[in-house]
């Protein structure tokens, strides 16, 4: 099992995140914080991040955030490791350069996740 606690620094609320570490085709990995998003069906990368990694480019989707509006992104195929425990096949979607990584059930459902708000800790099994 790994755990982690929430970040009540960065989110007014004390949020679920996970460090992740993300690689592509070679060892090259990058380490990144990233929110627990439950609610989001996919994976979100700054571009920055998928850039210096060169992870393939997969294809071209619409996507529809939280504010409704539709717009086209870029999916790339990564790695996640959180712990010892590496997902293989994801398709990021690649977001602004410097922008906020998000975890979405793409990653999550390959995982048990506990969010412990009592605690303020995320806890992942797999």
């Amino acid at each position: 099992m790994y755990s982690q606690n929430y970040d009540p620094r960065t989110y007014y609320s004390p949020a679920s995140v996970l460090d992740i570490f993300v690689s592509a085709d070679t060892d090259q990995e990058i380490k990144l914080t990233a929110l627990v998003d439950s609610g989001a069906d996919g994976t979100i990368l700054p571009e920055n991040v998928l850039v210096q990694l060169n992870a393939p480019y997969i294809e071209s989707r619409y996507m529809t955030g939280v504010t409704g509006k539709r717009e086209e992104v870029e999916l790339f195929l990564v790695s996640i490791r959180i712990g010892t425990h590496k997902i293989e096949g994801i398709y990021a979607i690649s977001s602004e350069k410097g922008s906020e990584p998000l975890l979405g059930r793409e990653v999550l459902n390959n995982l048990i996740v506990t969010l412990n708000g009592l605690a303020e800790v995320t806890e992942v099994q797999w």
